[in-house]
């Protein structure tokens, strides 16, 4: 995700846009694939880093939970993002941002 070229990939966005449109109405979602990109944009990178001392704990239903309720709280994508370990959300929200900005 790192070496993604974010202009290229901002390029490559815009020229298929009327394609992503199609198949995103094609699945059931009308109004345009781009609100929905931008939301998940921001929905990652509203990810804050783990603190050092973050654990996961045994869930009741199975599976694990974060310890810490803050972080429990996020929604399930922001969750398995923030699994990824502080290094990897750091470098995967710093292209976020540059993807974000060459997409304006």
């Amino acid at each position: 995700m790192a070496s993604i070229d974010a202009a290229a990939a901002a390029s490559a966005y815009h020229a298929s846009e009327p394609l992503w449109d199609a198949a995103y109405l094609d699945i059931g979602f009308p109004g345009g694939f781009r609100p929905a990109l931008d939301g998940a944009i921001r929905e990652l990178l509203a990810v804050p880093i783990a603190p050092a001392d973050a654990e996961l704990v045994p869930h009741e239903r199975g599976g694990f939970a974060w310890a810490n309720p803050e972080l429990e709280a996020l929604t399930a994508a922001q969750k398995q993002f923030l699994r990824t370990g502080p290094r990897n959300v750091r470098l995967v929200q710093a292209k976020l941002r540059e993807l974000q900005a060459a997409l304006r």
